[in-house]
């Protein structure tokens, strides 16, 4: 068993009376922290451990408020134990199942499932603490990178930032009500387990524009154009307005900005196997390109109009 699981342990109510040879465990993976699976006795846990540096963009004590509130409302697991830090102990759901992007997009049934999920959870009367949005986020990321992470970020981006200043005031001139979203609807946030979906890891969720969640899961899904309308179709109950549809085409674009500087924020972690100046770089080119295409400026007027 690797050393940071049981110095975890130590720390846990719930585990710390236990060797470490008396349990299994298993690495079950995760970006922004180690996860594992923990089998003691009879009971099943989810151990999450932060990874050094996730605290500079991550706010634990949020975080936390935000998992909770998405626990009483029924779409997360329960929460057993949850540290300043974001060591964290939760219920591990037996035979559950991660979603990939090939199965979203390949089963229009967990696509309408997922929709109708994220409509619940937006109009579930939860108040999440933190504001998203995406202008928010950039410069909330920039401000805690440290200027020698300057060469880390691709060449362009913040010039395309103050290109996309008309956007920002579009979307607060065009706001929409606020709601509780997770912010980082992507596949391996969502779990099949005991006959139904689940949402995970709550880290960036806070009050937003809904639309963020269907655009990031269409972004990261890599649905075509038909896939996006039944997803609307089957959130909204009904076909999207043209204006609803452009704005989650907007939403899509602006998020490859967003997760380009979480990109260059992991890079300057230790210990990290991903490539992530790579993954920086093409979040940008793929987002920037979109921004400067005709079909942006299509939305941008119906969303404008």
């Amino acid at each position: 068993m690797e050393q940071v699981v049981i110095d975890a342990m130590k720390r846990i109510p719930q585990l710390q009376d236990y060797f470490p040879d008396s349990i299994e465990c298993e690495r079950l993976g995760g970006r922004s922290n180690l996860v594992y699976r923990i089998r003691a006795d009879d009971s099943n846990y989810l151990l999450r451990i932060p990874i050094e540096g996730t605290e500079t963009y991550i706010d634990r004590q949020i975080e936390e408020f935000n998992t909770k509130a998405a626990i009483a409302a029924g779409f997360s697991p329960n929460l057993l134990f949850f540290a300043e830090d974001g060591l964290m102990l939760s219920e591990y759901l037996l035979d559950f199942e991660e979603i990939t992007p090939e199965e979203v997009v390949a089963d229009v049934n967990l696509l309408r499932e997922i929709s109708k999920l994220l409509r619940k959870l937006h109009l579930s009367g939860q108040v999440f603490q933190c504001r998203f949005d995406a202008f928010s986020m950039i410069e909330r990321f920039t401000e805690i990178l440290p200027e020698s992470s300057n060469e880390d970020i691709p060449e362009g981006y913040h010039q395309a930032i103050a290109e996309l200043t008309p956007i920002k005031k579009l979307l607060e001139d065009t706001a929409v009500e606020i709601l509780p979203c997770h912010c980082d609807v992507v596949s391996e946030n969502l779990i099949k387990a005991l006959g139904r979906l689940w949402i995970v890891d709550w880290e960036f969720s806070g009050m937003c524009d809904p639309l963020w969640d269907i655009g990031t899961l269409a972004l990261t899904t890599h649905m075509s154009h038909e896939m996006e309308i039944e997803m609307l179709t089957s959130y909204y109950g009904r076909p999207p307005t043209e204006k609803e549809y452009s704005r989650m085409f907007i939403m899509k674009a602006l998020v490859d900005f967003v997760w380009t500087l979480w990109g260059v924020a992991k890079k300057l972690q230790t210990n990290q196997l991903t490539d992530y100046t790579a993954y920086a770089k093409a979040r940008f080119t793929r987002g920037y390109g979109v921004v400067c295409s005709d079909e942006f400026a299509h939305h941008v007027k119906i969303v404008a109009s």
